[in-house]
């Protein structure tokens, strides 16, 4: 299509689309009228690939935060089928629209969403999660989209901090911790839990997938202070469970043995339209199904809006600074065991079991060698590398190793020193070998002698 036609093109269907954001604003501004707006939503919102890109995107993503923002238009709490509209199309324009205005407007859209509290967490909480992992993993980094709408927008961008989605998913599950706190709910499957399970794996999702690592940095820094929540002073026995079940095993097999089938970041590709389009179902199983080492490797919204796959040095410095993801990891598997380890005695059996499976985990992956330093050496450097495999090891290796041989022996003196508590007592009593199958499985590491004689000394 000629250009002049192109123009003429964008100028009538941005009319049409102004018009119909008109009587989006005026249905959702009325309750009695209210269904016909939500269908005009969705009418923009399933657009044609190139009419939604070129006409729908740009002006949809300032209305949608205009309605969020002005307290005029909806009500404080959304409902539940207005919020699910409303986060189908932010994840719509997230993964379809390449635009720096559109990605700023649609991050503050879902930050006001959360920050404002417009939903109702346990109604509600896992749509909002699920939808903020699907427009982190597509949007660009914070910083990225600051860079990109600076250099190459001719539109007027608010020049202030642009929000986190990892920080919303942290809101969230403190939001859900103080409803467990104040004694909101009392059984052990209540909607809390579940849905801070939930936000839990969004974060996770975040430190797996997320294609800079300042962002999975950060997503794990959020993970661990919500998993090691101070004012979570006890949890049932079977949810501490499920947090190694759903989160912590299999986060720490996806960053520090990740299957030669499943990348640890996303690959680089292009979009196509049918890439973008969003299921509506497709926030409620996205996230659940990221982190099953079973599970195909999602389809990444990669090169949005034009962008440029990484560079050579991009990969090779994503590549150095891996092995400080897989240390911090790593130090999480014995973390959340102490932080919850006074709960897990009134459970004796349940302690002593998940504290064999820590050990057993631990030493899988001081003993097994990384995937990662085949799959990013050059093919020549690999044939000499691992030609001489036998007699050395990679320097990430040489680095992790390092950091599980500190996590073993702080874990002991720590965890020897809290069972020693008045509080740990009965548990003790109840599994008189604990101490004897510990020394069993630390046999198996290289540097275990010290740890020997000083379980030796413990009065059991």
């Amino acid at each position: 299509m000629p250009a002049e036609a192109y123009e003429y093109w964008v100028s009538l269907a941005t009319r049409v689309v102004k018009a119909l954001l008109r009587a989006l604003k005026y249905f959702l501004h009325n309750d009695q009228q209210q269904e016909m707006g939500l269908r005009i939503l969705c009418l923009l919102a399933a657009a044609p690939f190139k009419v939604f890109t070129a006409a729908v995107a740009p002006l949809l993503s300032g209305t949608l935060l205009e309605l969020l923002t002005e307290p005029q238009y909806l009500p404080h709490v959304l409902g539940h089928s207005l919020l699910g509209m409303l986060l189908n199309a932010l994840c719509t324009m997230a993964t379809a629209c390449g635009h720096p205005l559109v990605q700023q407007q649609t991050r503050k859209a879902l930050s006001t969403i959360v920050k404002q509290e417009r939903y109702s967490i346990l109604q509600d909480g896992e749509n909002v999660v699920h939808a903020l992992v699907i427009c982190a993993l597509a949007l660009p980094g914070e910083r990225e989209v600051a860079v990109r709408a600076g250099v190459h927008s001719s539109e007027p961008v608010q020049d202030e901090p642009l929000e986190s989605l990892g920080d919303n998913l942290t809101i969230i599950c403190r939001r859900l911790v103080a409803i467990h706190v104040l004694g909101g709910t009392t059984n052990e499957d209540a909607e809390w839990h579940r849905g801070w399970i939930a936000s839990l794996r969004g974060l996770c999702a975040l430190v797996v997938l997320s294609r800079q690592y300042r962002d999975r940095s950060e997503a794990l820094l959020c993970l661990q202070r919500c998993l090691l929540d101070s004012d979570i002073e006890q949890l049932p026995v079977t949810a501490i469970s499920m947090l190694y079940e759903d989160i912590v095993f299999p986060l720490t097999e996806q960053i520090c043995a990740p299957s030669p089938t499943v990348a640890s970041t996303p690959s680089e590709s292009g979009r196509t339209p049918d890439d973008v389009a969003v299921n509506p179902t497709l926030p409620h199983t996205f996230v659940t199904s990221l982190l099953s080492s079973f599970a195909p490797q999602p389809t990444t919204k990669s090169g949005i809006g034009g962008l440029a796959g990484p560079s050579n040095s991009t990969k090779e410095r994503n590549q150095q600074v891996a092995i400080d993801l897989k240390c911090r990891v790593v130090g999480l598997l014995p973390k959340v065991f102490l932080h919850y380890v006074k709960s897990l005695g009134e459970t004796p059996e349940v302690l002593q079991e998940l504290w064999q499976r820590i050990l057993g985990t631990l030493y899988a992956l001081y003993t097994t060698p990384t995937q990662n330093a085949s799959n990013t050496m050059p093919s020549d450097a690999q044939d000499t590398k691992w030609m001489g495999r036998g007699g050395g090891v990679t320097e990430d290796e040489v680095v992790l190793r390092e950091a599980i041989q500190e996590t073993v022996k702080n874990m002991i003196y720590v965890l020897a020193a809290t069972l020693s508590e008045p509080a740990c007592e009965k548990a003790m009593q109840q599994t008189p070998y604990f101490w004897t199958s510990t020394k069993n499985l630390l046999r198996t590491f290289d540097f275990a002698e010290p740890l020997l004689a000083y379980i030796d000394t413990l009065d059991h």
